[in-house]
């Protein structure tokens, strides 16, 4: 049974149950027994001033102290010179070893944390009694966790840069609350979380340059990023170098926040739930260029700074932006793409163009689909020359009169604009879908661009430019060239006499032989007037072809030939042949 001695007093001598004085102050003390330790048997007790005795064996203690939550207590056995040191959590009782090198510890209705626990001497045997409660679990969120403050508030890395270095591929890094401002290499493999509500307060903060260059991918979740007179995030070389931020807050305080121009085949980044904000004019969230691949789900980018300058997209690079609310324009230039997807876009604040697409040849390489796009008193879009833009069911406002505009190619459908800015002032444009069981029409005078349903290829010589006639001998006034596809053409041809001509018969139509009538169908390709049954003088005649339809596979010219039976004088011909495109 461990006895405890207590209540030491100078002058007094060692007698009765203790056997022979060996204590060093050799006094007389009260002798408690037959009751179980308790925590205030360890904690508070002058050092030299608090004896136990376990069997034959008696123990003073020679000091005690407190360190990261554990109460740390050194005895002596007396007689030997022999020390036993431990460490035991807060509120955990100990009971002191015996002869055999035995540490006991109880605990009193907590937990025992084993770890760090130590004995001395060697080869002690640690007994946990666990009527009170449960050994703890490691209950620690990550291998590496960071805190400025290091191990005092439960952190074993200071900084994330000496986090990073010492985590490898498969290791998460923890940050704690605080502001991390540093630069440094985020290594492929290693990823960085907090909770996410701390993103969003921000609780945690890294503040600097994150530099992405090696092949493979990571993510980071729940951190606020902050530009520090640089780019927050760049992404940069030849390698397949992926990144992915999870709810994580973008903030552009004093400089664009992301380069992203790796050459890596599959090179890319992907926002998921991330929002941000640009705090001053001058500076904006990204530029993306080489053959960089970046995809945005549900971010929310704000841009409280008024700043109007735009994102750029160039070179071969791409992005995606679906279900995102935008506030900051965006401009493609050389072969970047893009596509927009049920997202919302609005420089109203600036009055600037939201998306301008310079980007390309004609292939698809611009699509908006489903998007509200918000200019103010700027056009919505812009299609730049040599670009080609598709857009459908989209919701365009501006107080502009064009809300799209440029000199490239538009293909769209199932558009609406509102607030004024009705206009479609893109040079070449065609509708592509059927909306309703009709197509939409066009309704500013614009050319339809070739190959576009409704496209016109027509051909016309006044009378002023008449071609003369030879009597009974066919003559091609004009000639149109149509390419491959389903056309209805139609003419007319007008066939004027000298006054005293003597015309009997007038004749023409559209034909695939110059200068021929040969295969003329009257009433479809060919139309003609008789007037043999007399000779008529200095009458003329006028000839119309109704439209008729030919289905053709390659380029096929049609040529407008008249012809005209007349002696004495002269007669001439002049016309219009002409070609709508239905298919």
């Amino acid at each position: 049974m461990t006895q405890f001695i207590e209540g030491f007093q100078n002058g007094a001598t060692l007698s009765g149950a203790f056997g022979t004085p060996t204590r060093p102050e050799n006094v007389e003390v009260p002798f408690v027994a037959n009751r179980a330790p308790t925590p205030n048997d360890v904690v508070g007790y002058p050092t030299g001033k608090h004896w136990l005795q376990y069997g034959d064996s008696e123990w003073v203690l020679v000091n005690q102290t407190t360190f990261n939550g554990l109460l740390q207590s050194n005895w002596k056995r007396m007689g030997s010179g022999e020390l036993v040191g431990f460490n035991v959590p807060l509120g955990v009782t100990p009971i002191i070893p015996n002869p055999l090198g035995i540490v006991n510890f109880t605990s009193t209705g907590g937990t025992i944390d084993i770890t760090g626990l130590s004995a001395s001497p060697n080869n002690n045997t640690i007994n946990l009694d666990l009527t009170g409660g449960p050994i703890a679990p490691d209950l620690h969120v990550a291998k590496w966790i960071v805190n400025p403050a290091g191990s005092s508030a439960g952190a074993n890395k200071t900084t994330i840069t000496l986090a990073m270095a010492a985590a490898s591929a498969g290791d998460t890094i923890f940050l704690m609350p605080a502001v991390y401002t540093e630069n440094f290499v985020w290594k492929a493999g290693v990823n960085i979380t907090a909770f996410d509500c701390d993103g969003y307060n921000p609780n945690v903060k890294s503040i600097g340059k994150i530099t992405c260059t090696d092949d493979g991918s990571r993510s980071m979740s729940g951190i606020c990023l902050q530009t520090n007179a640089d780019n927050f995030l760049e992404i940069t070389g030849t390698l397949a170098t992926g990144v992915i931020l999870n709810s994580c807050n973008l903030q552009c305080t004093n400089h664009t926040g992301m380069l992203l121009s790796s050459s890596g085949t599959g090179a890319g980044l992907s926002l998921v739930d991330c929002f941000g904000d640009i705090k001053t004019t001058g500076i904006t969230y990204y530029a993306i260029s080489s053959s960089f691949a970046v995809q945005f789900q549900n971010t929310f980018l704000s841009n409280t700074g008024l700043s109007s300058t735009p994102s750029t997209i160039a070179g071969t690079a791409s992005l995606g932006i679906f279900g995102g609310y935008n506030t900051y324009p965006i401009v493609t230039s050389d072969t970047g793409q893009f596509a927009f997807v049920d997202s919302f876009f609005d420089t109203s604040a600036t009055n600037t163009i939201s998306i301008i697409h310079g980007g390309g040849s004609f292939g698809e390489n611009g699509l908006i689909n489903g998007c509200n796009i918000v200019s103010g008193s700027a056009s919505c879009v812009s299609v730049s020359a040599g670009s080609l833009l598709f857009m459908s069911l989209n919701t365009l406002n501006t107080t502009n009169t064009n809300a799209i505009v440029g000199a490239g190619l538009l293909a769209y459908s199932g558009n609406t604009f509102n607030n004024g800015g009705h206009g479609n002032a893109v040079a070449n444009r065609s509708p592509r879908f059927i909306e309703g069981g009709y197509y939409q029409g066009l309704t500013t005078g614009a050319v339809i661009l070739a190959g576009g349903i409704g496209e016109e290829i027509r051909s016309v010589v006044p009378a002023a430019g008449n071609v003369p006639l030879v009597s009974n001998t066919g003559k091609t006034i004009t000639s149109i060239v149509l390419t491959p596809g389903i056309w209805d053409i139609s003419a007319i041809i007008q066939i004027a006499a000298n006054g005293t001509t003597s015309t009997t018969t007038f004749a023409g139509g559209i034909s695939l032989v110059d200068n021929s009538t040969a295969g003329l169908v009257l009433g479809d390709s060919g139309s003609s007037v008789d007037y043999t049954s007399g000779a008529a003088v200095g009458y003329g005649a006028t000839l119309s072809v109704p439209s008729y339809r030919v289905t053709i596979a390659v380029n096929t010219t049609y040529y407008l030939v008249a012809l005209a039976v007349f002696t004495v004088s002269t007669a001439v011909a002049y016309g219009r042949i002409s070609a709508n495109r239905c298919g």
